[in-house]
């Protein structure tokens, strides 16, 4: 720190003496020789007091976070004023002793003095200022640092709580409507029920372990439990076939495209004699994982969807999980409705 202090102060004295220089030497019209001389001596005047005057300002802008600022502008006059004196005193030494500049001692001091004085002052409040105002700013950059990253918890933490409401109001959805399927099953078939018992048992196995993601291959397998325990119920009124790209190596969150599945299972397998035929798909899309449920029925208004109902549901936890950067969408078409679920992949995917 010393060195590098000293070497800042060496090149702070070459320019102010580089440009006191460059102002006198062309309305003096000083010789070469001559011009040579008066840049050290005004090198030699410059480099005490600019160096003292650093030293005291060094001191006391430590203390500019301090509530006092170590007594003030007073004080710091005061000590650009002791600066000012000592090195000028400094100064005539060195020019009257090395270059015999001036009659006597105290008259070089006294000349001397007469414009270092008011330049030191000056020039120590203004960088003062100046430094004050940088000082300020980097407070004010760090404290707005701070506070995004505390807005940026507190969001995380918000989502993450939201996140685990919304989930938690989900698995036991599921659950109560594969009890109704069952309760159905006990009187009309009885070996049905045992069966459908045991891939719940399965099923709940699966899906109770999960966290908070679950790996793209089981949320499809437990879909495809679903369906199964569902069909065991309805017959070949539910038809569906589920189907995957190779290589999707993602995680989504549980019950994502259960809930998709169980919508149209609901509302067009249910609703209708001929029952409802589907279509599960997952593919990558550019950047993208695209996952798709497809029904044959006659479609619904995707802004009529109620609020905090399955679709609902689903729509604030993906918000809540990928900050925007999911999307689920509905189109329907001649031959059905499809139910279409975007998430990123890459860095903006779930990990």
């Amino acid at each position: 720190m010393g060195v590098r202090r000293a070497l800042r102060l060496l090149a702070f004295s070459a320019i102010v003496t580089a440009a006191v220089t460059a102002l006198m030497v062309p309305t003096r019209r000083l010789p070469p020789k001559a011009a040579a001389i008066n840049t050290a001596i005004t090198f030699l005047y410059i480099l005490p007091i600019s160096g003292l005057s650093w030293a005291a300002l060094s001191g006391l802008n430590r203390g500019a976070d301090r509530k006092s600022f170590l007594g003030g502008w007073p004080m710091l006059a005061a000590a650009l004023a002791l600066a000012a004196i000592a090195g000028t005193a400094i100064a005539a030494v060195l020019m009257h002793e090395v270059f015999h500049v001036g009659p006597t001692l105290g008259a070089v001091f006294r000349s001397r003095l007469a414009i270092a004085m008011p330049v030191t002052l000056i020039a120590g409040i203004l960088t003062t200022l100046i430094q004050r105002s940088r000082q300020k700013l980097k407070q004010t950059e760090r404290t707005l640092q701070e506070q995004r990253l505390d807005n940026e918890r507190a969001e995380r933490a918000a989502a993450e709580a939201r996140l685990a409401s919304l989930a938690s109001r989900v698995r036991p959805h599921f659950l109560f409507n594969t009890l109704n399927v069952i309760a159905a099953l006990i009187r009309e078939d009885p070996e049905g029920a045992e069966q459908t018992v045991e891939r719940l048992g399965r099923l709940l196995r699966a899906s109770l372990d999960q966290g908070d993601t679950i790996p793209l291959a089981n949320e499809l397998d437990l879909a495809r439990a679903y369906l199964e325990v569902q069909h065991t119920r309805m017959g070949d009124r539910l038809r569906f076939r589920i189907t995957s790209d190779a290589g999707l190596d993602v995680v989504v969150l549980p019950f994502s495209i259960q809930t998709l599945v169980e919508n149209a299972v609901k509302h067009v397998g249910e609703a209708r004699a001929e029952g409802v035929l589907l279509h599960v798909r997952a593919r990558r899309s550019h950047e993208h994982i695209e996952i798709t449920v497809t029904d044959n029925g006659p479609g619904f208004d995707a802004g009529a969807v109620p609020p905090g109902r399955g679709l609902d549901t689903l729509r604030a936890r993906l918000r809540a999980a990928f900050a925007g950067q999911a999307h689920l969408e509905f189109e329907r078409t001649a031959n059905g409705m499809t139910a279409r679920l975007t998430l990123p992949s890459g860095d903006d995917a779930l990990r």
